[in-house]
């Protein structure tokens, strides 16, 4: 049973990201009964034509993980499944002894393969946004010349102050740098905000005027840390959008809203909101259980299910005091 819960993961997931999905069933010697089931990964399986004389109907399932290399049937790269077909079956034994038995979410106007749902957001490029952002977010940090001041000195500030001869050309660039130096650390790190700074100006007797002195000017950062962040929290609701899942969820906030992902009470009413319509879903990939339980001919009181647990209150303390599946008819 616990391999058959991993099938299922398999299955679902099949269906959430393809909207297609295969199952290969495989039976007993007196082929009256199905004793393994598997989950074809939906990336290698293709379908083959209809058949011309039943067109809706497709007779074959080829599987493969070597299609970019063009694999034949010759060579031992593809397997061929014949598709479940209902006419091969009597009620009591089918006559082969294994086959593919295809499980969609079914789009209108697809006739092999089935789209899905959240493809529109891929259409419209929304997806594309979201895949675009973070990778222009890193060429950004990691090509940006972030300057956060400019330091003007006079340039004969160093001559002034470190004349010839008591000073050599070396020794006055080694003050140059040395003052570079002191300047970024001055300015540098979180612990020198909101410090003074002090410079000193020259009189000059001939203009009977102030020379400029030292001048720092803080440099404007054109584009903001937050820059393309509200584009990537806009396609990435249109993604939950299309996939019909509620930003609240996953702490997401409402495009051109706040930030804030919603009370407690949005979360549960938007969690069993998506309980409530993921019930046609569940019963697609559920349907080939009890596909399996008709042909094994296992009692028809077995049924099968999801597990919803409320998480908002315990049973205990909920006001109701109901102890019935919401997402169900059966109590």
């Amino acid at each position: 049973m616990n391999r058959l819960n991993f099938q299922w993961i398999d299955l679902i997931g099949s269906l959430e990201i393809f909207a297609n999905g295969w199952l290969e069933f495989i039976l007993n010697k007196s082929k009256d009964k199905i004793n393994r089931v598997y989950v074809k990964d939906p990336a290698y399986c293709r379908v083959g034509r209809m058949d011309p004389n039943k067109p809706i109907r497709i007779p074959y399932l080829y599987y493969s993980a070597q299609w970019e290399y063009a694999p034949s049937i010759d060579s031992g790269t593809i397997i061929r499944l014949p598709m479940f077909d209902p006419d091969k079956y009597d009620g009591k034994t089918y006559k082969e002894a294994q086959f593919a038995y295809p499980v969609v979410y079914k789009s209108f106007n697809k006739s092999y393969y089935h789209m899905a749902v959240w493809n529109g957001v891929r259409q419209s490029g929304w997806l594309n946004i979201a895949n675009k952002v973070p990778r222009l977010k890193q060429a950004i940090i990691k090509n940006q010349m972030v300057i956060k001041y400019h330091i003007e000195i006079p340039d004969d500030y160093f001559t002034s102050r470190y004349p010839s001869p008591d000073y050599s050309k070396e020794e006055r660039e080694a003050q140059r740098t040395k003052v570079l130096q002191e300047m970024n650390d001055f300015l540098a790190d979180v612990e020198n905000s909101g410090k003074a700074f002090v410079s000193f100006s020259f009189f000059n007797k001939f203009k009977g005027e102030y020379l400029a002195g030292w001048k720092i000017n803080v440099i404007d950062n054109k584009l903001k840390d937050d820059a393309y962040l509200p584009d990537s929290q806009a396609a990435n609701s249109e993604i939950l959008f299309a996939i019909g899942v509620d930003p609240t969820l996953i702490g997401c906030g409402i495009p051109g809203g706040s930030m804030g992902a919603g009370s407690g009470s949005d979360k549960r009413e938007a969690f069993w909101q998506l309980n409530a319509e993921m019930g046609i879903y569940r019963q697609i990939s559920l349907e080939p259980l009890y596909f399996i339980r008709d042909f094994n001919k296992w009692p028809q009181d077995i049924q099968f299910d999801y597990v919803a647990v409320d998480t908002s209150q315990t049973m205990q303390d909920h006001p109701s005091k109901i102890n019935k599946r919401v997402d169900t008819n059966i109590p």
